[in-house]
């Protein structure tokens, strides 16, 4: 399989001077678009306006997306290769499960994974057609670099 890494990066002119701290801090770039694509892996600017400008929600929201255990690689990938079949019970169940994952990630601004996310709920609800191997893949990729993302940020 191989691997793509995203580097992440976040967009913010956050009002609170929380961001730029951790940037300062870390010696993070935050206005960096990713290696790979032009998009940012998680948009806490955007993020912040929705959440009224309040980190600590951001980082409760955070919190609750890194300790979910209903929707791991390791399902997603299980579910995949059950759906594969077609079966309509393993469809269902693979598309409630890409459907919470994209929910959380639209609620953090992770936009790239709620996408991807997106692409993939559509084929396992049969309202598109695509290689969910590939999609699968892809949206694994994304997710372990928006954990990782979202453990780092935690840390600073």
């Amino acid at each position: 399989i191989k691997q793509r890494k995203y580097t992440g990066t976040v967009k913010t002119n956050c009002i609170h001077g929380h961001c730029s701290n951790i940037a300062k801090k870390n010696k993070i770039d935050y206005n960096v678009p990713m290696e790979n694509t032009e998009k940012t892996l998680v948009d806490l600017k955007e993020a912040l306006q929705r959440l009224d400008n309040d980190m600590s929600l951001f980082n409760t929201l955070a919190d609750m997306f890194l300790q979910d255990t209903s929707c791991t690689p390791e399902k997603i990938r299980e579910l995949e290769q059950a759906a594969r079949n077609k079966n309509p019970q393993a469809m269902e169940e693979a598309g409630k499960c890409i459907h919470r994952l994209k929910g959380a990630a639209r609620q953090l601004s992770a936009n790239p994974l709620a996408e991807k996310a997106q692409q993939l709920e559509d084929i396992f609800r049969q309202t598109a057609e695509g290689d969910t191997s590939v999609l699968t893949e892809e949206l694994i990729d994304l997710y372990e670099s928006t954990v990782s993302f979202l453990r780092n940020l935690q840390k600073a």
